[in-house]
């Protein structure tokens, strides 16, 4: 995760495993949403479902 993060320019802050609904859960620093985006497809190419949420 963190060598995916360093990519496409982002920080992987933190990450916590999860029990119920999510496994996982991952706090990233991005300076433009596209970053994100990116890591989002990024990670769903490998076959992980995700739901994204973003605080400003």
């Amino acid at each position: 995760m963190k060598v995916m993060h360093e990519s496409v320019g982002a920080t992987m802050v933190d990450y916590c495993l999860t029990g119920g609904q999510y496994d996982f859960f991952v706090i990233s620093d991005a300076d433009s949403f596209e970053q994100i985006a990116t890591l989002a497809d990024l990670a769903e190419r490998v076959g992980n479902r995700l739901r994204l949420l973003m605080a400003t």
